[in-house]
């Protein structure tokens, strides 16, 4: 047998590059491999080959490290879109639109729930301000996410010769960080991911705005996911993924990632603690808590996001997580 990687997918046929020879085939699944997530994107598979009928066959699929998935709200069920992704690449923007940091928790707490480490790019440096309205502290920001399993960088996309001015991480850094490695890119619309995965494909993919679909939707023209082969990484373009939506979130989800907040919580006297100085016997005041202007920033991502998950009808969270089982 020949050990494999799914591409792309075309329903029962599925593009499968061979490990040994970099040589992309036509394989068929076998029935009961066509279960609805039983073969996706990034998953390595072993190969048999029919000489008969000049055809290869799935007959085995490997154990994931890791999968990307999105909830359904019309089935009430989470669905497997790619797997075995070694990297979220998470792009936002110094210049416009805004950057905002809830919007980069939210997808920190997707890259922890799916078990997968984080390259936080700081793209547009070139319109960064450091001071005036609406001015973003770069440092701060990296200190934020230190310990969130998390690398930083500055670039500017749409100059490749852009000298990091503030992180020691630029461009030539992010493509050691990225060599041999599969990644997804994920970030809202108007940051520059179209432009950045250009300029890191050398030109060989050119992804147009209009692919990139609506502000936090994910959305492309195409509903297939594909793995792209870059010159020094491959790109994982997984369409169906909403960003930073909270439509598959739980309250439980928040404990994997936040995991900062987390932890200090469980020193709150009562499960209900709304985490603020009013609060009787919370574990973020009076004990002995170094509450750090970021942690505090953190926490209040946190309780944001935890009060958003808590307007959600029991009903709908029940139905929520027995789509998970």
């Amino acid at each position: 047998m020949d050990r494999a990687r799914i591409m792309k997918s075309h329903q029962r046929n599925l593009d499968c590059k061979i490990l040994k020879t970099g040589v992309t085939v036509s394989a068929c699944a076998k029935g009961n491999l066509l279960k609805d997530g039983m073969i996706v994107v990034g998953d390595f598979v072993d190969l048999a080959f029919d000489s008969t009928n000049n055809s290869y066959s799935i007959e085995r699929v490997v154990e994931r490290t890791n999968y990307l998935s999105r909830f359904l709200p019309r089935e009430k069920k989470e669905k497997i879109v790619a797997s075995n992704c070694d990297l979220m690449v998470i792009v936002t923007s110094l210049g416009k639109p805004e950057y905002k940091s809830g919007l980069i928790d939210r997808y920190l707490t997707k890259s922890m729930l799916w078990n997968i480490p984080t390259l936080l790019i700081f793209n547009k440096m070139d319109m960064y301000k450091k001071d005036g309205p609406n001015a973003v502290d770069l440092l701060f920001e990296v200190e934020r996410v230190k310990d969130l399993n998390t690398t930083c960088f500055e670039i500017c996309s749409t100059n490749p010769n852009y000298i990091p001015q503030f992180i020691n991480n630029g461009l030539a850094e992010l493509k050691v960080a990225l060599n041999n490695k599969t990644a997804i890119f994920l970030g809202q619309s108007g940051v520059g991911k179209s432009k950045l995965i250009t300029l890191l494909s050398e030109g060989k993919i050119n992804l147009k705005s209009n692919q990139i679909g609506k502000e936090g939707k994910g959305v492309h023209t195409t509903t297939a996911s594909e793995i792209f082969e870059l010159p020094f990484f491959y790109l994982i373009d997984s369409p169906g993924i909403r960003s930073y939506s909270l439509d598959d979130l739980t309250l439980d989800d928040l404990k994997i990632g936040f995991p900062d907040v987390f932890t200090i919580s469980q020193n709150c006297q009562f499960n209900n603690c709304k985490h603020d100085q009013q609060s009787k016997g919370c574990g973020f005041f009076g004990n002995g808590v170094t509450l750090t202007p970021a942690l505090l920033s953190r926490l209040e991502s946190y309780k944001k996001i935890h009060a958003e998950l808590n307007e959600t009808p029991e009903w709908e969270k029940k139905k929520r997580l027995k789509g998970r089982s």
